[in-house]
C-alpha cells in the first residue's frame, strides 16, 4: 500500500509539472499576442457585448492552416449545447495565437478547438455575466 501511495504521489507532482495546451481569456492581448491581464470574471456592458480574447498555447506547432472554434452553451444540467463555430487562418508552424470574440448573453460557456481536419486541440469553459450597475 505504502508503494502505491508514493506512485501515486509521484504521477500526480509529475503530471502538475507538465505544460499543457490551453485557451486562456483576457481582455487584451499584447505585441506577441499574450494575454495582457488574466481577470477572474467577464462582463458585458449593458447593451453591448464583450470582447474576449482566447489565447491558445500549444505544445507543438498547429500544424494547419485553419483552426476551428466550436462555442457551446451549459446549461443548467450540464449539457453542452452548440451555439457557432468561428474559424482562424493560421500558420502551420504557430504554438501560440489568439482570436478576439464577442460575448452578448450572460452564460456559461465551453469553447473547443479543432485543427481543419477535425482533431481536437483543447477546450476551456468561460463564464460571461451582466453588468447590472446603474
Amino acid at each position: 500500500m505504502k508503494k502505491f501511495a508514493s506512485i501515486l504521489v509521484f504521477l500526480i507532482s509529475f503530471s502538475i509539472s507538465l505544460p499543457a495546451q490551453v485557451i486562456t481569456f483576457c481582455h487584451s492581448v499584447n505585441a506577441e499576442g499574450q494575454c495582457i491581464d488574466h481577470p477572474k470574471k467577464f462582463y458585458i456592458p449593458v447593451g453591448k457585448q464583450a470582447e474576449i480574447y482566447a489565447t491558445v498555447h500549444l505544445l507543438d506547432e498547429v500544424g494547419t492552416t485553419k483552426v476551428e472554434y466550436k462555442i457551446y452553451r451549459i446549461t443548467n444540467y450540464l449539457d453542452e449545447v452548440y451555439m457557432t463555430s468561428l474559424f482562424q487562418d493560421v500558420k502551420p508552424e504557430m504554438k501560440t495565437f489568439y482570436k478576439r470574440i464577442a460575448f452578448s448573453m450572460e452564460l456559461n460557456y465551453k469553447i473547443y478547438l479543432y485543427t481543419d481536419s477535425g482533431k481536437l486541440l483543447t477546450s476551456a469553459p468561460i463564464f460571461v455575466e451582466a453588468d447590472y450597475q446603474y
